[in-house]
């Protein structure tokens, strides 16, 4: 297990910005797998709005820490004086236990984060980037994800980033004309959540005419599509501006809001990294929301999930237990595997030297028999390496009453 490691920086001691700095694009965190599978460790990066994240097996912490601070282009020491954090063992297990449960989302209980994490896997194994541990610690992380979605209260009701957002205009009583900048994911959740309000009239921008066309037939007639070129005019014409894109540079600044001086408008940046250009807060009219604003719209709902919290742990623990079963197989593998061997050669030799003596009947009678008699001990020895509270102690001793030779590659 101390070979597990974690090394993430998130939304929980970095802010918007420090994240965006960190944030690693699809070909950033491919590069990092593939740097990473070169100095021998099998990987996966988990890059989202809130978090980035490094799950690995088979390196030293420091050497993970340089890794990830050479493809962000800054240093280590750099990297963790912007909040980064770093588990190893049992600990890292148990964040990314609760990472895919939703427990460690800024929305409690957020439903996505479990599909964000088994896709960061995928990636890894298309790239061959994983192995079988961290093929194993998926699937309990994932089946302990169902399970608290299925038994438990952790993500029932609208909580989310884009239920956050509806609510956060709800509270600021931010206006009704409400124009959504992008098309990703995260505009098209938000956006079907602001379709709730049969009093709000949405407008939608995109570069891609195309894309926003198909955004809106999407969800329906209610979404009006302007083009990219009129963006200027038509946050003059917004109560809101909401923006959602994939972009890795800001796509809106200043000048876009110039014209729309004298009337407050209201500016939420659900992107990371920031696509709001840093300075158009300070316009006396505008007032900017990022994710980080947003972390703090709690209501019934999210009370809801707090009190599905200790259900949801019991069934963590559970699967990790499950999961540490598994390692502890691991570590007496080697012993088994060279311990059958072993008796199967007795065996073998056993029949060689009175094979001469028996005839072809015999001979087969007396196989069987020491085949069962093996079969027994090796299951006896099995059992107990399996069941013991001390697998080193047991694989030990066992290896030098047989005088067994383990296998490196074992």
């Amino acid at each position: 297990m101390a070979a597990f490691v974690v090394l993430g920086i998130s939304f929980h001691k970095a802010d918007t910005l420090t994240r965006s700095r960190y944030h690693l694009g699809d070909i950033q965190a491919r590069d990092l797998m593939l740097a990473l599978k070169k100095l021998g460790a099998s990987s996966w990066v988990l890059c989202t709005c809130n978090r980035t994240e490094v799950y690995a097996y088979g390196l030293d912490p420091d050497a993970l820490v340089a890794c990830l601070a050479d493809q962000a282009k800054t240093s280590a020491e750099e990297l963790l004086a912007a909040g980064a954090y770093l588990y190893t063992g049992q600990t890292a297990l148990n964040h990314l236990f609760r990472v895919s449960a939703g427990l460690d989302s800024m929305i409690l209980g957020d439903l996505q984060i479990g599909g964000q994490l088994y896709k960061a896997y995928s990636r890894s194994k298309e790239l061959g980037c994983s192995d079988a541990f961290l093929h194993r610690a998926m699937q309990h992380a994932r089946k302990g994800y169902k399970r608290i979605r299925t038994e438990t209260g952790l993500s029932r009701g609208a909580a989310s980033v884009a239920h956050a957002t509806v609510l956060y205009l709800r509270q600021q009583g931010c206006g009704k004309r409400i124009l959504l900048v992008g098309t990703g994911k995260m505009g098209k959740v938000t956006c079907k959540n602001l379709l709730d309000d049969p009093s709000l009239r949405i407008t939608l921008v995109n570069r891609s005419p195309e894309r926003a066309r198909r955004f809106a037939a999407d969800l329906g007639p209610r979404i009006r599509v302007a083009p990219w070129a009129a963006l200027p005019a038509e946050i003059a014409g917004a109560d809101v501006i909401i923006v959602a894109t994939g972009a890795q540079e800001p796509v809106l600044c200043r000048e876009h809001v110039l014209q729309a001086a004298g009337t407050t408008r209201w500016l939420i940046d659900l992107s990371v990294p920031r696509n709001i250009a840093p300075g158009v807060e300070d316009l006396p009219f505008v007032r900017l929301a990022t994710l980080d604003d947003l972390a703090l719209v709690t209501d019934e709902t999210l009370r809801t999930r707090q009190a599905a919290v200790p259900q949801a742990e019991a069934i963590i623990a559970h699967e990790m237990n499950q999961f540490l079963r598994w390692v502890d197989t691991l570590q007496v593998t080697p012993v088994i595997r060279a311990l059958t061997e072993k008796l199967h050669h007795l065996r073998r030799a056993e029949l060689d030297a009175y094979a001469r003596s028996l005839d072809v009947q015999q001979l087969e009678q007396v196989d069987r028999l020491t085949q069962g008699i093996v079969d027994k001990i090796a299951a006896w020895s099995i059992l107990y390496l399996k069941d013991t509270p001390d697998p080193a102690e047991a694989t030990e001793a066992i290896s030098r009453m047989f005088q067994l030779e383990l296998k490196e590659d074992a």
